[in-house]
């Protein structure tokens, strides 16, 4: 479970808003660019502990589908996403696969705080997602979910 400490807005959430995504995706909260605090974790999961800073993939790939297996994950023939298929971030909390965490090193927020306060902060979870994701591979195995 993350605690959201920021969720960006980017054109996928204004097309899912305005229905132009081709279904009727609501009620859904969106948001998929987030980042935030974990507060709990499952009795199974390893490598993540309440207090550490992270950001969130938001693609679900199955993993057992003929793209995934080929490591093309953003192709998954069974493709979900936090905050456009499942429950978002533009909450509170978010519950997210540990699969789908990349932690953030401590001062990385600290830097995006100084964000003058009268323009919209950029997004830390896409900036945090994508910096962590350099050094793995894009599909690295099937999102649990429960």
């Amino acid at each position: 479970m993350v605690a959201v400490r920021a969720c960006g807005i980017c054109g996928t959430d204004l097309h899912l808003l305005s229905g132009e995504l081709g279904e009727d995706r609501f009620p859904l909260i969106p948001g998929h660019e987030p980042w935030g605090e974990v507060v709990a974790v499952g009795a199974e999961v390893s490598g993540y502990r309440a207090g550490d800073l992270v950001a969130v993939d938001p693609s679900l790939h199955c993993g057992a589908c003929d793209p995934c297996r080929r490591g093309r994950g953003n192709m998954c023939e069974r493709w979900q996403a936090i905050g456009a298929t499942r429950p978002g971030a533009w909450a509170e909390f978010t519950a997210v696969p540990a699969a789908n965490l990349h932690r953030l090193e401590p001062g990385f927020p600290s830097r995006w705080r100084r964000w003058p306060s009268r323009w919209p902060a950029p997004s830390e979870g896409c900036a945090g997602w994508t910096r962590a994701r350099t050094s793995r591979r894009s599909c690295t195995g099937p999102a649990r979910w429960g």
